[in-house]
């Protein structure tokens, strides 16, 4: 089960159609990439909860954990 989510219209693709998933893994779970939201499945938790920054802060400095 995927931890985050972002919902794209479209993925930036190669010349042959593969998904660029090195822009994905450069953009990580940055709160305002590309101005779309993302959505975080916390730990015990069964629906997504929007990324906020203290939720990003909270993940990068360890009080939450996967």
């Amino acid at each position: 089960m995927p931890i985050f989510i972002r919902f794209v219209s479209d993925f930036e693709k190669t010349a042959t159609h593969k998904i660029k998933k090195s822009v994905l893994k450069k953009e990580g779970f940055t709160v305002h990439a590309k101005g779309t939201p993302i959505y975080v499945l916390l730990p015990k938790a069964v629906t997504y909860t929007k990324l906020t920054t203290e939720i990003a802060q909270q993940i990068e400095a360890g009080t939450i954990s996967f």
